[in-house]
């Protein structure tokens, strides 16, 4: 009886908002974009012997992208219906499928979720970059938001039969002349019912989350851009040491400068800093006890974007390092200089690129 009312009121909230909704008229629509890619590596670093190594390859593929959309425009509500395809190099998959709802100060999405991410990255780096609090809140869901607010939220119930996933997040976001600010916070927690056939393992009892926090200053022509994110997650399996949940934790932390040199080009600075920490590593004193093992990481940055024509020209240099605490380990590095080329047509609302990346 309580599904049936649960239902019920489902199926009056949809028609009540349905009404005004669908008052207008309908518009169909569809876009593409198809991108071809070309990648050449020549990369050297030092190894953690402390010897000097190299590698090259070169690799050539294609994705291509199909997207069709429904509007339709009420006095009050706007809806749209989408759905998206996506191909890269033979992986077909559902790009996502969503019903939105929208006024002139709230929006409502039912589909595939994703709030962003909090990161700023340098405009004119197109190095190794940082996603700040993005890591959960792609699955199927239901997302709010609240744009004049710069409020955003997701919530997402899945059950396999054996398996109850839930993820929810977080999300706000705001400009203040100069001043541009961001904050995500994400959560995940997975159950395993084993009346119902399910096997305690690695999914019982995991857990997972990530916060992320960005914040740009502009100066024209300069900008200041400073990113954290922080992750944890846990499994459900059990140690071999004990009966603590296996966990490890992560933080990164990038700073930004950019350069605005003219309408066409600019140049930007960056420095990476992260760690990992495996709280589960064995402790070679004594193997029946854990101990935290941390690796830590940096990178330091320099890039350059112009246009040429319509070709999008970007050079780009990093030093790359990372050193474990674990003993015996050395430092691991390496230096890559690299050059992406970015050349892009539109024929009616089909996009066309082709990528050559060199490094």
């Amino acid at each position: 009886m309580r599904k049936a009312i649960k239902l019920c009121l489902a199926l009056a909230m949809a028609c009540t908002m349905a009404v005004p909704a669908f008052a207008g008229d309908t518009e169909l629509s569809w876009s593409g974009e198809v991108d071809f890619y070309y990648t050449n590596n020549n990369d050297g670093y030092t190894d953690a012997s402390g010897d000097a190594q190299s590698y090259a390859n070169s690799k050539m593929w294609a994705e291509a992208g199909l997207y069709l959309d429904a509007t339709n425009k009420g006095d009050v509500w706007t809806t749209t219906a989408s759905i998206g395809f996506w191909d890269t190099g033979g992986a077909a998959a559902n790009d996502g499928a969503n019903l939105s709802m929208a006024n002139d100060s709230f929006k409502i999405n039912f589909g595939t979720g994703d709030l962003g991410d909090a990161t700023k990255n340098p405009s004119y780096f197109s190095g190794t970059k940082m996603d700040a609090g993005d890591e959960l809140s792609k699955g199927h869901g239901i997302t709010f938001t609240l744009p004049d607010a710069g409020f955003g939220a997701f919530l997402s119930m899945t059950n396999s039969g054996t398996v109850q996933q839930t993820a929810y997040a977080v999300s706000y976001d705001m400009v203040a002349g100069a001043i541009d600010f961001s904050f995500e916070y994400e959560a995940l927690s997975t159950a395993v019912d084993e009346k119902k056939g399910g096997k305690d393992g690695d999914d019982d009892g995991a857990t997972a989350s990530d916060m992320g926090l960005g914040i740009a200053y502009d100066m024209a022509p300069l900008a200041i851009k400073f990113s954290y994110d922080s992750k944890s997650k846990t499994t459900g399996g059990k140690t071999a040491a004990g009966d603590s949940h296996k966990s490890e934790d992560e933080s990164d932390m990038m700073l930004g400068v950019d350069y605005k040199l003219d309408d066409m080009s600019g140049a930007s600075f960056v420095y990476q800093s992260g760690a990992v920490v495996d709280n589960n590593a064995t402790d070679p004193a004594d193997a029946t006890k854990l101990k935290a093992e941390t690796t830590s990481s940096s990178n330091i940055g320099f890039g350059y974007h112009t246009m040429i024509n319509t070709i999008s020209v970007n050079v780009w240099y990093q030093m790359v390092s990372s050193k474990s605490d674990a003993a015996g380990a050395k430092a691991v590095s390496s230096t890559q200089l690299g050059v992406l080329l970015v050349v892009c047509v539109k024929w009616k609302t089909i996009k066309f690129c082709v990528k050559w990346n060199f490094r």
